[in-house]
């Protein structure tokens, strides 16, 4: 499992490097897997900079690590 000096450093974000933070961050990368569409960003916190972070984290996944993960899931269903 990457650092939190290292999700900063691949995200560029440097907020990542404080653990609360990157658990907001890291929050929204998981919400945004398992959301049906990426049109609306959901409420995580009343907090404007834990928001930020959770948004950042939700924009931050891309469609290739959507189609990566889908295709994860297949190969698991299947038993590969």
């Amino acid at each position: 499992m990457p650092t939190p000096a290292e999700y900063a450093i691949h995200f560029n974000v440097p907020e990542l490097k404080n653990q609360y933070y990157l658990d907001c961050f890291i929050s929204g990368r998981k919400a945004r897997f398992v959301a049906e569409s990426a049109d609306a960003i959901p409420l995580y916190s009343h907090d404007k900079t834990r928001q930020s972070l959770f948004t950042k984290g939700w924009n931050s996944v891309t469609e290739i690590d959507l189609l990566r993960r889908r295709q994860k899931q297949k190969e698991q269903e299947h038993g590969h």
